[in-house]
């Protein structure tokens, strides 16, 4: 991979991630509450691919993954959460990560950014379920792929190497 590519690909993940994370709940709940538009997309690009919950054909996102193809690593940045330590759990899975905390480009917001492995147990189980739960805190972020949207999910780990459970 060029450095024009590595670059590219942190331009496109950073100007993804320059969101500001919402609730449809009141300002004291600690839950995400989806709008019924969000949804799981895949793109795939030369540099690498990335899978994004939010709405469609917009930058209104909270959680992204991003991957150098082939790569087996994964960059999940996480738009709702505001600590540093993350917990991914998808049925009986669950990981602990630490990542690193950093104001979003538009600088109202935080976002959380940690490295993960196809292989960890939460991600495996989330590539067949499509059920994935982040949490931090008192705060979690759900999300549940439908069934159109489970060849993304599919595709985005296969482009980062992952082999199929």
């Amino acid at each position: 991979m060029t450095r024009f590519q590595t670059v590219l690909l942190l331009a496109l993940i950073s100007a993804t991630a320059a969101c500001k994370p919402r609730s449809s709940a009141d300002a004291t709940t600690p839950i995400f509450q989806a709008p019924p538009e969000y949804g799981l997309a895949f793109n795939d690009d030369v540099a690498g691919a990335r899978l994004s919950y939010g709405a469609p054909d917009s930058d209104d996102v909270e959680l992204i993954m991003s991957c150098y193809k082939g790569s087996g690593r994964i960059m999940v940045t996480d738009l709702w959460h505001e600590r540093a330590e993350v917990t991914a759990r998808s049925g009986q899975a669950q990981t602990s990560y630490g990542g690193k905390v950093s104001k979003n480009l538009e600088g109202d917001g935080s976002q959380v950014d940690f490295w993960a492995r196809p292989a960890d147990p939460p991600l495996v189980a989330f590539r067949g379920s499509g059920e994935l739960t982040l949490l931090s805190g008192e705060k979690n972020l759900s999300l549940k792929a439908l069934p159109t949207e489970m060849p993304a999910v599919e595709s985005f780990f296969a482009a980062c190497g992952a082999k199929a459970p």
